[in-house]
Parts: structure tokens; sequence; C-alpha cells
């Protein structure tokens, strides 16, 4: 029994509780990583002067998915199982949209040796990379796990 006052040292439980928590906020910086890696590679490609006329929105879905990205992992630091899923589904869509633009420029030969095409082939295997890492992560579905219920 502690003195009044005092608290008891943290049991195992929560001592494993805490390190898995913290594997899983390391995991999740992990991902944001890959994610802004990826967007540095679509923005290489979208400020190139080359490829700025033809697709100027671009910018806006870059910008857009930003800025909905950046929410959504707060939402998931702060174990909202929802923001996950959206997550998935916000990056699987951007993948859609990065590797259609590819797409485009790999069925056009003059197109297709660029440094421009390699920046948005890099970008769009980061975000590839994000999204598995997302979706098969344990330690980040622990993470979204409300507290108490087992998880």
């Amino acid at each position: 029994m502690s003195a009044p006052g005092t608290t008891s040292p943290p049991s195992e439980a929560s001592r494993r509780h805490a390190r898995r928590r913290t594997q899983a906020r390391a995991q999740l910086v992990g991902v944001l990583l890959l994610v802004v890696a990826a967007f540095g590679f679509v923005l290489t490609f979208a400020l190139d002067p080359q490829y700025r006329t033809r697709w100027p929105e671009l910018i806006g879905v870059l910008f857009g998915g930003g800025v909905a990205v950046v929410l959504l992992f707060a939402a998931v630091w702060g174990r909202q199982n929802w923001a996950r899923y959206i997550l998935l589904a916000g990056l699987t869509a951007l993948s859609a949209i990065f590797g259609l633009y590819l797409l485009a420029l790999l069925t056009n030969p003059a197109d297709a040796n660029g440094p421009g095409v390699r920046a948005l082939g890099f970008g769009l295997a980061c975000l590839l990379g994000a999204l598995a890492w997302l979706a098969i992560s344990k330690r980040i579905r622990f993470l979204t796990t409300p507290p108490g219920s087992g998880g």
C-alpha cells in the first residue's frame, strides 16, 4: 500500500500499452514522412515548366490533399478510428489521380523520359508505400482503437 499522495509504480500491462502507443505513433510519423515526400516529388513535377501549363489544376489537388491529410493525421493521432479509414480512402484517391497523370505522360513518347515524369513516379511510389503501411500496420490500428475497448 502506498502512502497518501503518492502513486504506485505502473503495472506491466500499462507499460506494455504505453510502449505499443509509442511504437504506433512512431509508425504514424513514418507514414506522414512518406506522404510528405510523395507530395514533394509531385510538387516538383507540378512546378516543372514543361508540365505546369498543361496541368495547372495539379497544384490545387496537392493543396487540397495536403490540408486533408494533415487534418486526418491529427485525427488519427487523437485516436479517431473513422479518420484512418477516410485517410486510406483519400490516399487511394490521390494515388489514382497521380497514377492517371503518370499514365497520360507515359503514353506520349516525347514526355516519357523527362525528369518530371521520374519525380511523379517516385511520388506515386511513396504514396503507395504510405498507403500500404497505413493499411497493414497493426500498431496504427491499435492506436485508433478507443481506450478501454480491449485494444
